[in-house]
């Protein structure tokens, strides 16, 4: 309807028009008639004026609308009324477009405002940034780190740490670095994790940060609570009966007086009680001091020396080493190399010393199983390489599972309970983590992770 009366309004223009011209060029040719030709003229100048006023008033309202539409100047409204014609139509077109967009764009920003409010109620401290460093997001956490309202660049991290602008930039999807440093004066420590993010062609990073700190003094404390249990109780095996052993011995040395008694006036009996009253305190003694050095040992490991190894040639000359005692057992060892897994970055020696301690472990652990298997199994997962080490042995309860790389804590009868302590401590030194699975009367897997 409004396209038709606009087109009407045109049509009558050029008419009226076409009436003027022809007019002045009926009476131009006329003698007598300059002046109605001259009128003619004019009116015809000012039709054709007119006429582009118009078509321009319309265009200039549309260019006024698509420029608001393309400024997002959503708040505008075009005025049907005013405009009138076609271009009616298309400004209640535009108010209806208008809206929409206007309420796309509340719904966005209160998403937007949710997920800000979200973000900064995660703990950790959170930055997404892009391939130039410039900051896209940031929470509270993250500010409060930085003791900062806003933070544009990663290079504001640099006022904590100098270092960690850097690690920011070079840490890749998946890999996990600890970092520590100080803050308000206080030694903290974070785990830094990344991940990649793209969206419309543009790169980002998201790096999340966990303070472990606390944690950690938790974990370290209760591990020092175990290991003073084990301690106190290993010493106090050894001490008691040493103590026992020593008050019986003075007691026959004495009268009932407590005067010294000679030794001449002994008895065979009596001089054969103190002989093996020394044989015991001799063996005890013995023994509290192999277990001073077992501590040593884990105290006093040396520095790692890496180099680039072929897990898989050093695996086979361990399986190898210990098949005499894994075919008098009748066990059944597999050995599954993942593709591509070449070297590990490893100190030859030490690891060799972890795996025949797993190896030996679960041999132990398949004693009086149907069928015994050993399963090891060098893969790769997100980067870092994995020697695996699982069997289908009697496992480990629920209640040891906590326990079983305590210093001196051990399941088997006659076992000194540093195997896995010290595989725990070589497998720091070498920045990676020994983990275990088991289910009791199932097995159990003990897994090497390299960082590497």
């Amino acid at each position: 309807m409004g396209f038709r009366s606009f087109r009407v309004k045109i049509i009558l223009r050029i008419v009226i028009l076409g009436f003027a011209i022809a007019g002045f060029v009926f009476f131009v040719q006329k003698k007598d008639y300059y002046f109605t030709s001259i009128e003619l003229l004019a009116v015809a100048v000012l039709l054709s004026v007119e006429l582009i006023h118009f078509i321009e008033k319309g265009y200039r309202q549309l260019n006024g609308m698509l420029e608001s539409v393309k400024e997002k100047d959503f708040n505008i409204s075009f005025n049907a009324v005013e405009m009138g014609g076609v271009f009616a139509r298309l400004a209640k077109l535009l108010n209806e477009l208008t809206e929409s967009y206007r309420a796309t764009r509340i719904e966005k920003e209160v998403h937007y405002q949710f997920l800000n409010h979200v973000v900064d109620h995660v703990n950790q401290v959170l930055i997404c940034f892009d391939i130039n460093g410039n900051v896209n997001l940031s929470n509270l956490a993250t500010r409060n780190l930085l003791k900062s309202k806003q933070v544009k660049h990663i290079s504001a991290f640099g006022s904590i740490d100098e270092q960690l602008p850097k690690l920011f930039t070079n840490l890749t999807e998946g890999q996990e670095q600890v970092v520590s440093f100080d803050r308000n004066g206080e030694l903290v420590q974070y785990a830094i994790t990344c991940s990649s993010i793209r969206l419309l062609d543009k790169y980002s990073k998201l790096v999340v940060m966990h303070d472990i700190s606390q944690p950690l003094r938790e974990q370290e404390i209760e591990s020092y609570r175990k290991l003073i249990r084990v301690l106190t109780h290993e010493i106090m095996n050894s001490v008691t009966p040493i103590l026992s052993l020593s008050e019986a011995m003075n007691e026959m040395l004495k009268h009932p007086d407590n005067s010294p008694r000679p030794i001449d006036v002994l008895t065979p009996q009596e001089s054969a009680d103190l002989a093996e009253g020394y044989l015991a305190i001799e063996s005890r003694s013995r023994a509290l001091m192999r277990f001073v050095n077992d501590f040593r040992s884990l105290t006093k490991l040396p520095e790692p020396n890496i180099s680039t190894i072929d897990p898989e040639k050093l695996l086979k000359p361990i399986i190898a080493l210990l098949k005499p005692i894994l075919d008098s057992k009748d066990i059944k060892v597999t050995l599954t190399v993942g593709k591509d897994i070449k070297n590990v970055l490893a100190d030859k020696d030490l690891i060799e010393q972890v795996i025949i301690n797993l190896i030996k472990n679960a041999i132990d652990a398949t004693d009086n199983t149907d069928h015994p298997e050993i399963n090891i199994e060098i893969s790769s997962r997100v980067g870092k390489k994995i020697i695996s080490i699982s069997d289908n042995g009697k496992g480990i309860s629920k209640e040891n599972l906590d326990k079983v790389f305590v210093p001196f804590f051990s399941t088997k009868e006659q076992g000194s309970g540093i195997g896995l302590s010290l595989s725990q401590q070589i497998m720091r030194l070498h920045n990676g983590t020994i983990t275990l699975k088991s289910i009791e009367g199932h097995g159990s897997e003990f897994s090497l992770i390299f960082p590497k």
